[in-house]
């Protein structure tokens, strides 16, 4: 039960005076008390009222105890219920605690303190219990919210869904909570603020941040340790082995158990972080922040095989910079790779969402276009070209325009021949996707002859089903 708040307890009898009177013994002890006066009644107000407690008479026309206590338990596993009767002796007693859920058995001849005794034990019973709940409750939406922040995914989508789920770990609505996210992701740099909701939401950057906010979030960063104001405001380091990698921003409220639970999350989205920060070391090219070539081949084999089992089209695009070496003989080669990075920048701009770039090998691009044919793939070329060619970069005070040579070939359904389809080995796929990227680079040649800075197709309009077809016979033989 949140803190501060009266216990609420629901007296249950058919007795009038009894009712009224233990309304008012529990009121003077600081009590929420609702009363019912049979078993329907009881039955309606412990789900509709949510009590913590209820004094249950047992002998009750219509309805006995075992039928009521049944009846709330089918709805209510927590709400601690203590039978009273006016019968002594052993039985009922004994017999109601070994068949009954119940927490507690009294006899009305016993007088007031001693059910207040059971009151209060039964509400400290309850509070546990309450608190085991909630933690259960929310270790469990952890373990449904790992797969999803494990994913391979942009750093910003892993920081998005993070706080969304961070914000619910105790069952409250995430949009009713504040927090934000940053990670660490220059050494020399500080955090940036990735994902925010509530009052943080119209904070751009992390300088934004409300200060005690941005103070308590980055002495958590350096010490690694939880940072909090008056259990309102907690600041959660993610830890990753041996190296703080972000932190949680999270206005709690009144929510004791989201502390410990936060601790858990963290972890696992910490170890996320590292997870991506490691996939991008061995996938992606530190320069131009596209695919590492080894990487981009494999996606090639995947959706060359994907394609072929669907029936939909692909096709791929080589983008080959202009005049590097100019840039390199001219500015040194410091310029170059800012000009290679600029071009990796630009090409990223100029593709889809779904569109694959990666770098081969020195100033040699490539872009895989899945779902989409020649006609389409010339549109992406196009845009591409237009990309990296406008606005011109400055080297040492100099106006340099950036331009590349593009070519582009692919199936609107790739005709991979029935025996290739239902056993291909992966030595001949490995063949196909080699060949696919050798016609298109050859097709290079021609826009480097025509002038550069413009795009060529492969085939006839990009369409290399009749060349294909040609090699999967060879292949075959």
């Amino acid at each position: 039960m949140p803190a501060g708040e009266p216990s609420r307890i629901l007296v249950v009898d058919d007795t009038p005076e009894i009712t009224t009177s233990l309304r008012r013994l529990l009121a003077r002890e600081g009590h929420d008390v609702q009363t019912a006066s049979n078993g329907p009644e009881a039955i309606e107000a412990a789900r509709s009222w949510g009590a913590h407690c209820i004094l249950l008479d047992y002998q009750m026309p219509g309805m006995n105890g075992d039928d009521v206590v049944a009846a709330i338990r089918g709805f209510d596993p927590t709400v601690q219920i203590v039978i009273m009767t006016g019968h002594e002796g052993d039985r009922p007693a004994r017999d109601l605690m070994q068949r009954l859920d119940i927490q507690g058995f009294h006899e009305k001849s016993a007088g007031a303190e001693r059910l207040l005794l059971h009151v209060d034990a039964a509400l400290k019973a309850y509070a546990h219990l309450s608190v085991i709940t909630l933690q259960t409750a929310g270790m469990r939406r952890i373990l449904d919210a790992a797969p999803l922040v494990h994913l391979v995914q942009p750093l910003q989508t892993l920081a998005a869904t993070a706080l969304q789920k961070a914000l619910g770990l105790d069952g409250r609505d995430p949009s009713s909570r504040s927090g934000f996210v940053a990670f660490v992701e220059e050494e020399d740099e500080g955090p940036v603020l990735r994902a925010k909701s509530g009052v943080f939401a119209r904070h751009r950057n992390w300088s934004e941040i409300p200060e005690q906010a941005r103070g308590l979030c980055e002495t958590a960063l350096a010490s690694g340790s939880i940072e909090t104001t008056q259990g309102d405001f907690i600041a959660i380091p993610l830890r990753a082995v041996d190296r703080t990698v972000g932190a949680f921003g999270i206005q709690a409220g009144s929510s004791p158990s989201l502390t410990g639970l936060l601790l858990l999350f963290a972890s696992q989205v910490a170890l996320a972080v590292e997870n991506l920060r490691l996939h991008d070391l061995a996938t992606v090219d530190s320069l131009t922040g596209l695919y590492a070539r080894r990487h981009f081949l494999q996606r090639v084999d995947e959706w060359a095989k994907l394609s072929a089992r669907d029936g939909h089209p692909l096709s791929l695009l080589v983008v080959d910079m202009d005049g590097l070496k100019k840039v390199n003989d001219a500015y040194g080669h410091i310029a170059g790779d800012l000009a290679l990075a600029e071009v990796g920048s630009r090409i990223r701009s100029g593709i889809r969402d779904t569109d694959i770039a990666g770098r081969y090998g020195g100033d040699e691009f490539m872009v895989l276009t899945p779902h989409t044919g020649p006609a389409g793939a010339a549109i992406v070329a196009e845009r591409i070209r237009v990309a990296i060619c406008a606005p011109p970069v400055q080297f040492e005070g100099d106006t340099v325009t950036l331009s590349a040579s593009i070519s582009f070939g692919g199936f609107d359904r790739m005709p991979v021949p029935a025996w290739m389809r239902q056993g291909g080995t992966r030595g001949r796929w490995e063949d196909l996707c080699k060949w696919l990227i050798a016609a298109v680079d050859e097709a290079l040649y021609a826009a480097k002859g025509a002038g550069r800075n413009c795009v060529v197709a492969a085939g006839h309009d990009g369409n290399l089903d009749s060349a294909f077809r040609t090699f999967a016979e060879r292949l075959r033989s």
